[in-house]
């Protein structure tokens, strides 16, 4: 658990869920890879995050979400 603000540290960041959910909550972070090809998903990842960002649906999934309900409703 941390403290609103609190720093998070994750040294194995593989894709960057630990870091991109402590960004969604406002936290900051700090996360490493001895993988290039990890680094670069994980940054990838954490260019599309936002604070405040819903916890458990990633931007990808949520932009289809709101195209399917938004064909729902014209139909």
């Amino acid at each position: 658990c941390t403290p609103p603000g609190g720093l998070v540290f994750d040294g194995f960041c593989g894709s960057g869920t630990t870091a991109a959910v402590a960004k969604k909550l406002g936290h900051r972070f700090i996360t490493c890879d001895n993988s290039p090809d990890e680094v670069a998903v994980a940054r990838r990842r954490l260019e599309s995050v936002k604070e405040g960002d819903p916890i458990g649906q990633a931007p990808e999934a949520r932009k289809a979400t709101a195209r399917s309900r938004k064909s729902q409703s014209a139909e």
